[in-house]
């Protein structure tokens, strides 16, 4: 940017702005707005991709942990020495994931 850019009032590069988009021809001026709302409509895109790809993160970190504490609570049991398959049907795990911890 060069350094008297950098020293203009916000406020009057939009009415710069503002009075460029007037003088746009009924053409021109149709695709701007139509410009506008595909960047809208993109953003909206993004966002939502967004907002679903930190759901599945947090349902799978949730996933991660109760299988985690699942082990955690089966090697506790065993060695308590409570049968392996008491072990497995209060935990959800097969005998032979408890037996290989």
């Amino acid at each position: 940017m060069k350094e008297n850019e950098e020293s203009v009032d916000p406020r009057f590069t939009r009415l710069f702005l503002l009075a460029e988009i007037d003088n746009f021809t009924a053409e021109e001026k149709k695709q701007y707005y139509k410009s506008l709302e595909d960047m809208g409509d993109y953003l909206n895109i993004i966002n939502t991709a967004a907002e679903i790809a930190e759901k599945r993160g947090h349902a799978a970190g949730l996933a991660e942990g109760m299988k985690k504490e699942r082990y955690a609570t089966a090697a506790k049991f065993k060695e308590l020495g409570v049968d392996i398959a008491i072990i497995s049907q209060a935990t959800g795990l097969t005998v032979q994931e408890i037996e290989a911890m």
